[in-house]
């Protein structure tokens, strides 16, 4: 995996304006306020057959090493990320109730309302006007995963995340008290800054470059069934 490419991207989308209307450009969705990204897509891994039942946790154990290598480098630039639990977000959206930030039909504004429906858990920064996060999602069982990048507008993302009432409201972690995040003994030294070293013993698995469009590759998810 390449991760000055990786960086690259990420700044890029950071410099790139908001559009005023949504669409989507190759593996970029983008709207007011936000943009999405795809940095890497994996083979599909179905396998209905099981005749290869390690291939999915390989590819997994990639794709978790590669985003632990670009948080690394990130933190590097702007300091530990916050850690933020998507579930709250996906059980509200599922249930059309009210959340801060949230449309009146009661969706989180985006991208939050569509990383909630695949990303588990993103890592982000809040630097200068914007929040940038960096996660692994899957569909469901058996589609591709990706490793994403979002960045939206910084106001927009602390309404989403200000605390409400009630105990379901969305977690944040603080840096400053979070135990040690996802580690993965392939990924290089978190002081290295250099955004062109990668770790030569993390196999990278066929990637495709899939619109985020295709249905099989983004999508909502059932908020009794969590993604990778």
């Amino acid at each position: 995996m390449d991760l000055a490419a990786l960086l690259a991207e990420v700044d890029r989308l950071r410099r790139l304006p908001f559009p005023a209307r949504r669409g989507h450009r190759g593996t970029v969705v983008s709207g007011p306020g936000f943009h999405l990204a795809a940095l890497a897509v994996s083979e599909d891994l179905h396998d209905p057959h099981g005749a290869d039942p390690g291939r999915a946790a390989h590819a997994e154990d990639d794709f978790r090493a590669w985003c632990q290598a670009l948080v690394e480098l990130l933190s590097a630039r702007w300091g530990e990320p916050e850690t933020l639990d998507l579930y709250p977000f996906l059980e509200r959206r599922t249930a059309g109730g009210p959340t801060a930030g949230a449309s009146p039909e009661g969706r989180p504004p985006p991208p939050l309302d569509e990383l909630c429906g695949f990303v588990p858990e993103v890592y982000g920064w809040r630097v200068g006007d914007r929040w940038t996060a960096v996660g692994v999602g899957q569909g469901e069982r058996g589609l591709p995963l990706q490793l994403v990048v979002a960045t939206a507008d910084r106001a927009v993302y602390e309404q989403a995340v200000a605390p409400g009432p009630g105990p379901t409201g969305p977690r944040v972690t603080d840096p400053r008290t979070a135990g040690p995040r996802m580690s993965d003994p392939s990924v290089s030294d978190p002081s290295v800054s250099e955004p062109s070293v990668s770790d030569p013993s993390v196999s990278e698995p066929s990637v495709t470059d899939p619109s985020l469009t295709d249905p099989r590759v983004i999508g909502p998810r059932d908020a009794g069934a969590r993604g990778a």
